[in-house]
């Protein structure tokens, strides 16, 4: 369940919806399981073949209305703005698919593995949901 009591629609490790899957295809984004969710996102874990890794990709959830759609434009900027500060995740890309949902790349950290950062790092890049 979500924070809001609706069911989980995208488990995590499993595959996304066929639209969301061929839209991050066609935007050059493989292989997509779910890694994680948020309030208005679902973050996938991707394979990139033209730079050969593996990538999170935030990708605002179906059916969110203007409002959110703002919100995470916005997000997408402030992120934009912020990268190189070493507490908050790198965005590699922002784009929007050709079915018109809006994403964000960042770079793909498996939970648990020591990566030389802080916990609280960790979490923000594992976690890159709202």
């Amino acid at each position: 369940m979500t924070p809001d009591g609706q069911a989980n629609r995208h488990p995590a490790g499993r595959s996304p919806p066929r639209e969301i899957a061929d839209d991050l295809s066609s935007a050059g984004f493989v292989d997509a399981r779910v890694s994680g969710r948020g309030g208005f996102g679902v973050v996938y874990r991707c394979r990139q073949p033209a730079l050969d890794r593996d990538v999170a990709v935030k990708v605002l959830r179906v059916g969110r209305d203007d409002t959110d759609r703002v919100r995470f434009l916005q997000e997408q900027q402030a992120m934009g703005r912020l990268s190189g500060h070493p507490n908050i995740v790198h965005v590699l890309e922002a784009g929007v698919t050709r079915t018109g949902h809006p994403y964000i790349v960042m770079p793909f950290h498996a939970r648990g593995r020591s990566t030389g950062t802080s916990a609280a790092t960790r979490r923000a890049v594992t976690s890159p949901c709202s």
